[in-house]
């Protein structure tokens, strides 16, 4: 059937590969009760389920078995994995000849990898999924635009891959808590740029749901450690740079009456209010292209947006780039330590 669909000359045989930590089990059997007619377009589904020193009770093995026509693997690991680590794991028991990717939280379509399949015919190397993130309520809208934005992201989950490709750009990074997805990525465009297919069905991402602020901000904080020290130097260096040249701008300014002109006001280069103007420049500035201009292009609707949302949506930019600076800088001096040691 698989071949039929596809219209490719070789069988294709699907081995859909799922992150599970043992925490997230209750999620895991809704993605897979929720699987539906994809299951019919996989060869088998792979569950690297982690962190399970114990099982809840309410995981029920056969149920899922029976679900997916005896198509599930469960993997259980005790060990923590980071989710490259788990993927690994799947690749490495994959029997399959192409491999997709979903992680708990992502929902796709009945119908996602019978399209999938299809665009196949154009680009056999595979392509990566296109992934929309989902909200319930106004919170989560602003915490996304935000972030993520509105307009579909090419990650892993939702991916269809050929296996082969992967042994031309290697796996995934195993002991990364977060930023693999785009290390991996970032590979796989030197070998294939068509890997981007914006054909591909979108999957929709649920993983904000019931998360308060406070949390989202925890873990945005373990992401940027993680993900800085390890995979995104360069974008870590771009936050610093950018910091510490406003540092500059604003010292300047402080002194430039004093190092130019002395403080004399019949000099030419005496500039009254220069300290108020360059602050308000660079609120103007960050206010502009972070909280308006950035939203906008990743399709944020600003319209209905009354005062208190508004208010709310410049503090959680405000507080989520506090954070993004104080991972950066903390991920940069830890680097160091290790540089000195």
């Amino acid at each position: 059937m698989l071949n039929n669909q596809s219209g490719l000359n070789s069988p294709i045989k699907v081995s859909l590969v799922i992150p599970v930590s043992v925490k997230e089990i209750e999620k895991f059997i809704f993605l897979i009760e929720n699987l539906k007619k994809n299951i019919d377009y996989t060869h088998e589904i792979i569950a690297v389920i982690n962190d399970c020193t114990y099982l809840k009770k309410n995981f029920d093995i056969d149920q899922l078995k029976l679900i997916t026509n005896g198509k599930l693997i469960n993997i259980f690991k005790n060990k923590k994995l980071c989710p490259g680590e788990a993927r690994n794991i799947g690749l490495n028991l994959s029997t399959g000849n192409y491999i997709a990717f979903l992680d708990v939280n992502t929902i796709p379509a009945t119908n996602w990898l019978e399209n999938s399949l299809k665009l196949l015919i154009d680009n056999p190397d595979g392509f990566l999924g296109r992934t929309i993130y989902k909200y319930s309520n106004d919170f989560e809208k602003l915490f996304i635009a935000a972030t993520y934005g509105f307009k579909p992201l090419y990650t892993i989950p939702g991916a269809l891959i050929k296996k082969d490709l992967f042994a031309k750009i290697g796996w995934f990074l195993p002991f990364v808590r977060s930023g693999e997805d785009s290390d991996w990525i970032k590979r796989c465009l030197l070998f294939n740029k068509n890997i981007k297919n914006q054909k591909c069905p979108t999957i929709n991402y649920f993983g904000l749901r019931n998360k308060t602020f406070s949390y989202l901000c925890k873990k945005w904080y373990k992401y940027y450690c993680s993900s800085s020290a390890e995979v995104q130097i360069f974008q870590r260096q771009k936050y610093l740079y950018f910091f510490f040249i406003a540092l500059c701008l604003i010292f300047i300014s402080f002194n430039w009456n004093y190092m130019f002109s002395q403080w004399e006001e019949d000099s030419i280069f005496y500039l009254p209010h220069i300290t108020k103007i360059m602050i308000n420049t660079i609120m103007a500035i960050y206010i502009g292209v972070r909280i308006i201009w950035l939203p906008l292009l990743k399709g944020f609707n600003f319209k209905n947006l009354n005062i208190i949302n508004w208010a709310n949506f410049i503090f959680i930019n405000i507080t989520i780039d506090s954070i993004k600076l104080a991972a950066f800088m903390v991920s940069s001096f830890k680097n160091l330590l290790k540089g000195n040691s």
